[in-house]
């Protein structure tokens, strides 16, 4: 209990104990000022120690009555905003930490034992939806701690109680800050493992996917090459109406083709690689760097992956749109306009900057520094990877572009480090 021989305001978990150890007289005659804002009902049993819960009831109006002369003084001396900020600042608290830790360790124990959400109702997946819940309210108290410790670090003129309730509500808040950004980090860190389970699961469906549009793309050559043969060829080889019905079959071979080709679903949509990139980004925000570079490493692989199939759709979606001779557009020019991968890149990261700044206001310069970090090094790995895709990737002259083409082909090595 050395904590009672200095000057400073004593925090609720140290009031908690005292309470345990303390006679109901001697709390009584714990000095006003030192006291907690908030007197903790719970850490006493009215039935069992009523003498302790009457003296709890009368140190709340104590310090009720403190904390509304202190807000009178606040009121009087600072404006609406620097107000607001100082009590968001004293009121803050780490209390939602233990419970967000609970959460994850439940939640990461049920997913080391394998996927556990295809049972919407089982008590694992009730309690993964209970802490993404409880980490949006956390990550909202984190903005308005550091929205209001960027107004209570300005320079201020003030008399000393003043100044020095300011600076023990900085120093409270920080405190907090780090243990509610700290739970969050051991929170967010488990949504990247979940999520490379998930992007690992839509690889191997992709990879099926791409092998059936792979053989019918194959199909379709075979076809538009037998369609291209001069007709005069044909009529040598065989009679005009052998040859005429020949064609009418290969015709009606490459419509059912290409209609099934063009009936392969969507592999990879926006939202997906938005809600992947939030996962990664979050993460980084607030979990050391290394520890994020650590464990984001094989994440970043398959966002790869998976963003050059995202972008193969695109290639597609070019290929057919010139093929349907869309004025002024030509197939070069088509799937110049949709493979923009970097762009896609580069315009998330804009919104989130916004976002970021939004949510941090003055305080967002650090945040924003790791935010530019994460976007480094993931333009870094597409652009390596799309560089070496390129350099090992055929050439195809004619028809739509072949996946392996976009790097959609992992190699041995790199299918090995986005599995593990």
């Amino acid at each position: 209990m050395n904590d009672l021989n200095t000057d400073k305001p004593i925090s609720e978990n140290l009031f908690r104990r005292l309470v345990v150890r303390l006679t109901a007289q001697q709390l009584r005659d714990l000095p006003v000022d030192r006291l907690p804002s908030s007197i903790p009902f719970d850490a006493v049993d009215s039935q069992t120690d009523p003498a302790k819960y009457a003296v709890l009831n009368e140190l709340a109006w104590t310090v009720g009555a403190r904390e509304l002369e202190r807000r009178c003084e606040a009121a009087d001396r600072l404006d609406s905003e620097s107000r607001e900020a100082l009590e968001t600042a004293e009121a803050a608290s780490a209390r939602p930490v233990a419970e967000l830790d609970r959460m994850t360790e439940r939640v990461s124990r049920a997913w080391a034992n394998g996927d556990f959400r295809g049972d919407a109702l089982s008590e694992s997946s009730q309690t993964l939806e209970r802490g993404r819940a409880r980490a949006g309210e956390i990550a909202e108290q984190v903005g308005r701690l550091h929205r209001a410790l960027a107004l209570l670090d300005r320079p201020w003129v003030a008399d000393g109680p003043l100044l020095e309730r300011i600076s023990a509500a900085r120093q409270h808040a920080r405190a907090v800050l780090h243990s509610l950004e700290g739970g969050l980090g051991r929170y967010e860190l488990l949504e990247v493992d979940i999520t490379q389970g998930d992007m690992r699961a839509r690889q191997a469906q992709c990879d099926l996917e791409l092998s059936r549009f792979r053989e019918l793309d194959e199909k379709i050559e075979i076809v538009e090459e037998k369609l291209r043969r001069p007709r005069q060829m044909l009529r040598r080889l065989i009679s005009p109406r052998v040859a005429r019905q020949e064609r009418e079959y290969l015709l009606q071979r490459l419509d059912t083709l290409i209609r099934r080709r063009d009936s392969i679903e969507s592999f990879v949509s926006e939202d997906d690689l938005m809600h992947w990139l939030d996962v990664l980004v979050n993460a980084s925000l607030h979990v050391p760097k290394d520890q994020w570079r650590q464990r984001a490493q094989r994440t970043r692989l398959l966002l790869y992956r998976l963003m050059n199939v995202y972008c193969l759709q695109q290639e597609m979606a070019a290929h057919q749109l010139a093929l349907r001779a869309t004025p002024g557009v030509n197939a070069e020019q088509a799937i110049g306009y949709y493979l923009k991968s970097e762009r896609f890149i580069l315009s998330y990261f804009a919104r989130k900057r916004q976002e970021v700044t939004l949510w941090l206001s003055g305080a967002a310069d650090e945040k924003l520094g790791r935010l530019d970090m994460v976007r480094d090094a993931i333009l870094a790995d597409y652009r390596r990877n799309a560089q070496r895709s390129r350099h090992d990737a055929p050439v195809r002259s004619k028809g739509a572009p072949r996946p392996e083409q976009a790097g959609l082909d992992i190699g041995a090595g790199d299918r090995e480090a986005a599995t593990r």
